[in-house]
């Protein structure tokens, strides 16, 4: 009688084990796909020009990570800034930038630039203008703009 209580009291601790470790194995592959599909972005290079009555900044953007990154909005000096693109045209010293994106689509490995229309009265020349980039997972990629 005692052999086959020490018996099933092997079989039930080894079942504990084994359920445990596999519950443990999961949890730690599913903590290495988390870190394995991350958002990562490079501000590749911020510049600012004059035109006219305007600087424009150029932001060129990369996305340096493993999955699509969405850039959802822009802030300047902390503060939610609406006047950008993905579009700007130049003519007779006069800038325009087309219309403000909802959302900014960057596939892995992909890059592009965000124009930045800043109006001349708002902005003394060789100030230094803080800009975030911010994306929909809630992280923020911060540079700084130095006005000519």
């Amino acid at each position: 009688m005692k052999a086959v209580s020490i018996m099933i009291m092997t079989m039930i601790i080894v079942g504990i084990v084994i359920t445990v470790s596999i519950g443990l194995a999961l949890w730690a592959s599913n903590i290495a796909k988390l870190h394995e599909r991350d958002d990562r972005l490079e501000i590749k290079h911020s510049y600012v020009e004059r035109f006219g009555e305007n600087y424009l900044g150029y932001i060129i953007v990369r996305n340096s990570g493993s999955m699509e990154v969405s850039i959802d909005s822009v802030f300047i000096n902390s503060r939610v800034y609406e006047n950008y693109s993905l579009e700007a045209s130049i003519e007779n010293d006069t800038v325009s930038i087309g219309d403000k994106p909802e959302t900014i689509l960057l596939k892995p490995s992909s890059q592009t630039t965000i124009y930045i229309l800043l109006p001349i009265e708002n902005y003394k020349p060789g100030s230094l203008i803080g800009i975030k980039i911010h994306t929909s997972t809630g992280i923020d990629y911060p540079t700084i703009l130095k006005l000519p």
